[in-house]
């Protein structure tokens, strides 16, 4: 499944990039000039679909069985769905930044057993299965992922600020421990920066299943722990698909601060 995954993942980053800092990229309103869709998420969205709905099939799996949902107005149930995000971090690709990725999750029976996030500029694949670790791929070289125990000082805090009171209090009062924060626009490459070990935490809110289901795989797989705001472990809801998630990525050492923190300023 990997294997299909990550080729679906390559083409819909090789057609973003037909369109990154181009005139093509007919930029649409969903509610607000912060919340966006261009052409190539439309576009990527269904070659992932389509290669693999072609993939399945000639492995043997009926049509009937294969799900999708996608951030671009896509929900069909299945025995094996893929939960695809064909641009993580639209405002930054139609803006020009670079910092944007291809997200597919892979679920069976509603449990979370995949995930690719590939980053088109570089060519880097982040690339997980349940039980058998978690990788990165550049130029065609394989490294193993392991989230280290190394102290919070010598990683960055990722987020992304709204406008919360919470989560800019908490960000403000762990930044302190940290190297310095960063709020970069694609939470799926924060998480999968976690499992790279560039960054502690990556801490979120008002995410949606898509935005986050194949990077959950990824930075568990590689030793890491994704939980809620009350501290509790992360659980997906495939029947509610537009449910907004309040979470925390990292190593399980820094959770006792994290939610220290997150104590302290709800407290107030």
């Amino acid at each position: 499944m990997i294997k299909h995954m990550l080729k679906a993942a390559e083409e819909a980053g090789k057609n973003s990039l037909t369109y990154f800092r181009t005139d093509d990229i007919q930029t649409k309103l969903k509610v607000d000039h912060q919340d966006i869709v261009t052409v190539a998420d439309v576009e990527s969205q269904r070659i992932i679909v389509d290669i693999l709905t072609k993939a399945l099939i000639e492995d043997g799996v009926p049509e009937e069985e294969i799900g999708f949902i996608g951030e671009e107005q896509l929900v069909k149930k299945g025995k094996h769905t893929f939960i695809i995000d064909p641009i993580d971090g639209t405002s930054n690709f139609a803006t020009g930044l670079d910092y944007y990725c291809v997200s597919i999750g892979y679920a069976v029976d509603e449990v979370l057993t995949a995930g690719v996030v590939y980053h088109p500029i570089s060519r880097t694949f982040f690339y997980a299965e349940k039980g058998k670790g978690a990788y990165k791929r550049v130029d065609g070289d394989d490294m193993k992922l392991t989230v280290t125990d190394a102290p919070l000082s010598e990683k960055f805090l990722g987020t992304y600020l709204f406008e919360d009171d919470d989560l800019v209090k908490a960000v403000m009062t762990l930044q302190s421990s940290a190297r310095g924060m960063r709020s970069l626009g694609a939470g799926a490459l924060d998480i999968c920066h976690v499992a790279d070990n560039l960054f502690g935490v990556a801490l979120y809110l008002y995410m949606r299943l898509w935005d986050i289901a194949a990077a959950a795989v990824i930075v568990t797989e590689a030793g890491g722990v994704m939980y809620d705001w009350e501290g509790n472990e992360l659980v997906f809801d495939f029947e509610d698909v537009n449910k907004k998630y309040y979470y925390i990525a990292s190593h399980a050492s820094y959770k006792e601060e994290v939610m220290k923190a997150l104590t302290q300023v709800k407290s107030v």
